[in-house]
């Protein structure tokens, strides 16, 4: 194990729990060796989850049990910061600046090989490619 050999661990993640509170259990576990939220998984799950979605013999998901998301949070809060942009951060308006570019034949006909090739055909918007869908960059 590489735990016991690190002398120092600092985490940094811009969404620590981004498909909810089960995901903290494996970042905490990097932090405390299991001391604030279970040392195992299942233990965790016993504890501070219920099944949400399962079949008879199988469970797919969990959800918090109802009250506990509070208390996960108070007892990681000793070595967890947690900071949303909305305190903190002030941005401008977007704004957009399209410089046009003119192409010649081969490069029109690469870049629309390129696009059709990389680009997946969802999330169009008006202007094109949606660019949470798709970014392509021509050097």
């Amino acid at each position: 194990m590489v735990l016991p050999k690190i002398n120092r661990l600092i985490e940094l993640t811009g969404t620590p729990s981004p498909n909810g509170v089960e995901d903290l259990w494996a970042q905490i576990y990097l932090l405390d060796q299991g001391e604030r939220l279970e040392k195992y998984i299942t233990h965790f799950r016993n504890r501070y989850m219920e099944p949400s979605k399962r079949n008879r013999s199988q469970i797919f998901d969990y959800k918090v049990k109802e009250g506990v998301y509070d208390h996960i949070i108070n007892k990681i809060s000793d070595i967890c910061i947690s900071m949303k942009s909305e305190d903190y951060l002030e941005l401008p308006d977007l704004s957009y600046n399209e410089i046009p570019v003119v192409l010649n034949d081969k490069a029109r006909k690469d870049y629309d090989k390129m696009e059709r090739d990389f680009c997946p055909r969802i999330g169009r918007s008006r202007r094109g490619y949606n660019s949470s869908k798709c970014s392509c960059i021509i050097k």
